[in-house]
């Protein structure tokens, strides 16, 4: 194919490339590696199927009702001071 085939060392460990395509040693030392076994590692790696990723299930969206009530429930209630609570305590009494 006219390619160079180099053995490069990378983040995961030795591999051989031609440029285009990657194919990992694996278990395999560089004393293991030969002209001929490069280039069917290169093309086995070349035929392999690529990896997909898994969808995300989708989450249900919420309606706008329960918006509303999740916003009005957030809103906290004015405090009162110690003497207005007493004298809502005599009121009510």
């Amino acid at each position: 194919k006219g390619n160079k085939i180099v053995v490069k060392s990378g983040r995961f460990g030795p591999y051989v490339t031609d440029g285009t395509n990657n194919a990992s040693l694996g278990k395999r030392t560089l004393d293991d590696i030969d002209l001929a076994t490069a280039i069917e590692m290169l093309t086995a790696a070349k035929n392999k199927p690529k990896r997909t990723r898994k969808k995300r299930a989708a989450t249900p969206k919420k309606g706008k009702a329960s918006r509303a009530t999740t916003t009005a429930a957030a809103v906290p209630k004015a405090k009162t001071s110690g003497r207005a609570r007493a004298a809502l305590k005599k009121k009510k009494s």
